[in-house]
């Protein structure tokens, strides 16, 4: 007798542009002696970062903490991946999330909803927050036990 088993992987790209040299997450510049130049001055990081980098090239933000992926109620769909943009504040930009590889419009739709209220940790450039790009991605295969 063989029983079905839903294998749900999760992963996503590190964020690489934002470690520094010995491995350990760069931390946002958040010196409050500065004040309002600071804010102006990462405000104008962030933007930069936005309008000269192509969106496919922009650095990988991740998750703060383990999100609760969902699982597909059609079963196994292979390999799911979701693709967003993440602001300076470390949220998900609505209308900018793409799942490709569902066929499951409901799965879909509930990896949206967990991906807008997720937080990330967002890249940092120049000391400062900035735009990332998330990517998730979800694999699931049968297994026979």
């Amino acid at each position: 007798m063989h029983r079905a088993l839903c294998l749900v992987v999760m992963g996503f790209a590190c964020a690489c542009a934002s470690r520094t040299t010995a491995g350990a997450p760069a931390e946002p510049n958040t010196d409050i002696s500065s004040g309002n130049d600071n804010m102006a001055r990462c405000a104008a990081v962030a933007d930069s970062v936005r309008a000269t980098t192509n969106t496919a090239d922009l650095p990988i933000a991740v998750p703060r903490g383990r999100p609760a992926i969902p699982i597909p109620r059609s079963g196994p769909t292979g390999e799911v991946r979701t693709t967003f943009l993440v602001d300076p504040l470390g949220k998900a930009v609505r209308g900018t999330v793409v799942s490709t590889g569902a066929t499951d419009p409901e799965f879909r739709r509930a990896m949206e909803e967990l991906i807008l209220r997720t937080p990330f940790r967002p890249p940092v450039v120049s000391g400062c927050p900035s735009w990332g790009l998330g990517d998730f991605r979800v694999r699931s295969e049968l297994r026979s036990r």
